[in-house]
């Protein structure tokens, strides 16, 4: 039997595997550190999250002087 811990702690897992799924299927073919990043379907906290790791890995857009993100 399953404990109320558990069970919440499996429905965290699969909507962040859903998320994963949506961001990756919405950003498909742009290769990483692009500069359009499309958050749609995600709900505001997974985007803000997507949002915040896709600027920190931005490094190489600055190196080639991208100076601007389409979200």
């Amino acid at each position: 039997m399953h404990s109320m811990h558990s069970c919440r702690e499996e429905a965290l897992a699969a909507h962040e595997a859903a998320a994963a799924k949506i961001l990756r299927e919405n950003n498909a073919g742009k290769g990483r550190g692009a500069a359009e990043l499309d958050l749609h379907g995600l709900h505001t906290s997974e985007a803000v999250a997507a949002l915040d790791a896709h600027l920190r890995g931005t490094d190489s857009m600055k190196r080639r002087g991208t100076k601007r993100v389409f979200v």
